[in-house]
């Protein structure tokens, strides 16, 4: 085996030998006459049982020669036993063998205590130490397990093996079954598969070749013990008498006689939801980590009662107000906790579930995830019509919930309990897949979800759903090293994927190797710290001066997880360079090939460190560096001046607004905006000191989002203080979820802004020819035009109604005072300030948005704004 190029699945080192079986079976021994010679050895036996799995195997023998240590150190599983370490040379071999091995990959000790090989129980505790430290399963029965830690009882052994140095403690208990305990806290309790017994020799070997198939197949905790446990039963099969070990299929063919548990699909579907789990890196975490509920006829007696009886440790239950608002809620968790863990929303049929359509949009655009569980028709259609039932005249199989399958990455209505189980698992396979997540529906028929099925007990074992991290093709990257390398003046347009992929620190070393600037996206911002000498803020028509110039003049845009929407592409006119190309790093290959772009389909991640390394030796020119460096000090400076007032007991602007935030803010603050004029001041101005302080919903620009979002935030990160800033416009559209954070006790902070309108509009309307047409909040004046007195609307006093605390502030100074004492609260506080919308706000736009301009008009206004349009037109452009 020395120097093997094809490491083997599986080494084992021991003992092997002849044991004698009688051939018949089911009779005493008294009574036999005749026996066969078999390979015996305990070692031996595990790896043919593995072979016969189709696992490479080899055995390590006659251990007194020189070890073939190349071979143990490469095997992805090293198996050991008790026996091995009773007598000398095996003993000084396996232990030489162990320590060059350095816990790589799968070190299996079996304990496998006899105590004929050992003289005394107390000689072999110190070599079963040693041996320990250096496994990382451990597996024994009982008696095993008391030599090797001094108890007997199955779960104080496990936790013994562990503190001993394993990873995972695997005890056989006999008649009573299996238990194994990880150190991660995963546990499977597996009883034992009963069949007629007809030798029980080797029934542990067939165990540990099974246990070994399935660790490599990459199967949860519970499925590898129920299939080594049917193994270990299976070996005496009156069909395959001892010796035999396990055929390739007889496992799966037991584990279809296991037992089943008789549940409704609802309690069905909430129990499997409860044992889903993401990694990444090493870390788990629960996918589905609660569901927020209304609930009315179509979903009460279903999921709510599958809730219920779950309970709060299995699947903890939020209470909303408004069905649109908790898919918000649960998509602001998801993007806090990059993608790992997202929240369930479950509704009524009827307009509860349509509620769902535009959160799910949201969702699947920003590309987060949610599960949505709407309630449905009858699937027997015995109560036709129900109520909120929609009937269509030639479509029978059509309810309103078919609006949610445009908006979802995965859709299905589960008609018949059996068709939860492949439902279920491709709605978890879409949620934990970073190239295809969003919002996964399935429509539950209300009759279903009531009616009770034998499960599999299968279905509800622990899933780990691996988020894969693809590394770059390397033609891929050669093409993209060699197009960097080449380029003059090259920018980098950091998207929301960089946050999903948790880069950040990737991009900072890519940045700080090559010299190359970030422009960030809405999504991306953040990023780059604030103060990165590289980071130039944002890019687009609501960018900064120097983000936008660089991207006039660049000959290469590096985009990293970004999908090129139009504000940050400002309609196709921002990048003007003749000779400008693209490189797109994405996961996605739909936006990497984006602008005809030489695409990097991979982890943003993976991509930025396959490229610094391949970069190590280049750097953009100084005259460059020192360009967009000086640029960056001058917009720092336009910041500076929105932010500062001049007089501090004056009305506040809505910049100086954001900029006492700032004054107040720490790093971990989390602050939360998604439409209206504001995403426009916070991408130009907003200084983000950490990768999640800046949370802007600019897919879908939905108001409304924000105060849903902050909650979200605040369950997923509950000690980091958060903010929720909202103008008059969408305070109105969806207050409700105020009463959420009361009751739950939740410190988000709201900063709502008045300013009579919907600002944003009002200043894109006049813009465009449209004189602020219908945007001012008031009354309706003798002309019958909305621009009469401001409407007498108190908004603070509203959310005081709902349950905030509310601080009024007039001032800047009154405000900066208010927003301490709000981040200072336990309790969920707004503060409230009406802006000065006279004075000048942001700096204007530094390039173009296509909003098409009427052709043809009367007023000299949209004639004129025609004119402007016609002009900025002309400079869009084909990438090609």
């Amino acid at each position: 085996m020395a120097g093997s190029a094809q490491p083997f699945d599986l080494i084992t080192i021991g003992r092997t030998g002849v044991d004698l079986h009688p051939q018949r079976s089911g009779v005493p021994v008294s009574d036999v006459q005749t026996f066969g010679k078999f390979l015996g050895g305990s070692a031996a036996n595990v790896a043919v049982a593995a072979a016969r799995l189709g696992r490479s195997a080899a055995v390590l023998t006659g251990t007194g020669e020189e070890l073939d240590y190349f071979a143990i150190r490469s095997a992805r599983i090293f198996w050991i036993t008790g026996t091995g370490l009773s007598e000398e040379p095996s003993r000084s071999a396996t232990l030489a063998a162990l320590k060059s091995r350095a816990k790589a990959a799968t070190t299996v000790f079996d304990l496998d205590w006899h105590p004929t090989s050992w003289g005394d129980p107390e000689e072999a505790r110190p070599y079963y130490a040693e041996a320990l430290r250096h496994a990382t399963v451990a597996i024994g029965d009982l008696d095993a397990c008391e030599i090797a830690t001094g108890v007997r009882e199955p779960r104080a052994c496990a936790e013994a093996l562990l503190a001993a140095g394993v990873e995972l403690a695997v005890v056989r208990q006999g008649p009573k079954g299996v238990l194994a305990v990880h150190r991660d806290g995963r546990s499977a309790e597996v009883p034992a598969v009963t069949v007629e017994a007809v030798n029980g020799v080797g029934a542990g070997d067939a165990f540990g070749g099974s246990l070994c198939h399935g660790l490599l197949s990459g199967w949860d905790l519970d499925r590898v013990m129920h299939y080594a446990t049917a193994a270990g039963a299976h070996h005496d099969h009156p069909e395959h008498p001892a010796p035999c070990l396990p055929l390739p299929t007889a496992p799966d063919d037991l584990l279809m006689s296991t037992p089943t548990r008789r549940l409704t699909v609802a309690q069905a579907l909430v129990r499997f939801l409860s044992v889903q789990y993401t990694e990444r890196d090493g870390v788990r975490h629960r996918l589905i980590a609660g569901t927020w509920g209304i609930f009315g006829h179509g979903n009460v007696a279903g999921v709510g009662q599958a809730l219920l009886e779950a309970g709060e440790e299995a699947m903890p239950f939020h209470q909303g107000r408004n069905e649109q608002a908790m898919v918000h809620a649960a998509v602001g968790y998801a993007r806090q906790l990059d993608r790992l863990s997202a929240q369930a929303v479950t509704t009524s049929i009827g307009p509860g579930a349509t509620n769902l359509v535009t959160g799910a949009a949201l969702a699947t655009i920003n590309r987060l995830p949610v599960l949505l569980l709407p309630g449905d028709y009858f699937a027997s259609h015995a109560p036709d019509p129900l109520l909120q039932q929609l009937e269509h005249p030639t479509e029978a199989d059509v309810s309103v919930n078919d609006t949610l399958r445009p908006v979802s990455r995965y859709f299905d209505r589960v008609t018949r309990p059996e068709a939860l189980i492949p439902s279920a698992l491709n709605a978890m396979r879409v949620l934990a897949d970073p190239a295809e997540t969003g919002a996964v529906t399935l429509a539950l028929p209300q009759d279903v979800q009531a009616e009770a099925y034998d499960w599999p007990e299968e279905f509800f074992a622990e899933r780990v759903w691996h988020v894969r991290r693809p590394a770059p093709d390397p033609y891929e990257l050669a093409e993209a090293v060699a197009a960097i390398r080449a380029a003059e003046r090259p920018l980098i347009v950091a998207g929301g994927g960089v946050h999903h992929s948790r880069a950040e620190e990737a991009l900072t070393a890519f940045v700080d190797a090559t010299g190359i600037p970030v422009a960030s996206t809405q999504a991306g911002k953040g990023s780059l710290r604030h103060d990165h000498p590289a980071d130039l803020g944002g890019i687009g028509h609501t960018g900064t001066a120097v983000s936008d110039d660089l991207a006039r003049t660049a000959d290469l845009v590096i985009g990293v997880g970004t999908r090129y929407t139009d504000f940050t592409t400002a309609s196709g006119t921002l990048f003007q360079n003749p000779d400008v190309r693209f490189v797109n790093l994405n996961i996605t290959a739909f936006d990497a090939h984006k602008l005809a772009a030489r695409t990097l389909v991979c982890d943003a991640r993976a991509g930025l460190t396959a490229l610094t390394q391949a970069l190590a030796d280049h750097r953009v020119n100084s005259v460059h560096e020192a360009e967009y460096r000086a640029g960056k000090e001058r917009w720092d400076a336009v910041v500076d001046a929105a932010f500062t007032a001049v007089d501090e007991n004056a009305v506040p602007t809505q910049t100086q607004v954001l900029g006492a935030l700032d004054a107040v803010v720490g790093d971990e603050d989390v602050v939360i905006n998604a439409a209206g004029s504001l995403p426009g001041d916070l991408h130009k101005l907003w200084r983000a000191r950490s990768p999640r302080q800046y949370h802007l919903e600019y897919g879908y620009s939905c108001m409304g989002y924000e105060i849903p979002a902050a909650i979200g935030v605040q369950h997923a990160t509950p000690d980091t203080p958060v903010w929720a800033l909202v103008g008059d416009g969408t305070y109105l559209m969806m207050p409700t979820e105020i009463v959420t954070a009361v009751q739950e006790g939740l410190p988000i902070n709201l900063l709502l802004i008045q300013n009579h309108g919907y600002a944003s509009i009002g200043g894109l309307s006049e813009s465009v020819g449209g004189e602020r047409f219908g945007t001012a909040y008031r009354y309706r004046a003798a002309d019958g035009t909305f621009s009469g007195a401001p409407l007498p609307v108190d908004l603070a006093a509203n959310a005081g109604s709902l349950g905030m605390d509310v601080l009024r502030a007039k001032t800047v100074r009154e405000l900066r005072e208010a927003l301490a004492a709000a981040r200072a609260s336990d309790r969920p506080t707004c503060v409230y300030v009406e802006t000065d919308t006279a004075a000048p706000t942001a700096p204007p736009a530094e390039a173009w948005w296509d909003v098409p301009v009427a052709e043809t008009a009367s007023r000299e206004a949209a004639v004129r704004a025609r004119e402007t349009y016609d002009r900025e037109l002309a400079a869009r452009r084909p990438h090609l």
